[in-house]
């Protein structure tokens, strides 16, 4: 069973779910308005994501949303 928390949730307590995902290898989705918004994965043991640039600028894209849905400012 995949683990799901809210955005706010995810806001609050990022460091602890990092640790989390580093700890199991299992991915944690975040829902935003109680819809599946995105998922924190582990990153692979050599370090590589296979993205495609396509699928790196709708992640970037993605980021930016979800910042500019908290106000934040970096």
């Amino acid at each position: 069973m995949i683990t799901s928390v809210t955005a706010t949730y995810a806001k609050n307590n990022l460091g602890g779910l990092m640790d989390k995902v580093i700890a199991t290898r299992k991915k944690i989705l975040i829902k935003k308005a109680g819809k599946p918004a995105v998922y924190i994965v582990p990153v692979t043991e050599k370090y590589e994501l296979d993205f495609s640039r396509e699928d790196f600028e709708k992640l970037e894209k993605g980021v930016k949303e979800f910042r500019k849905s908290f106000k934040f400012n970096f």
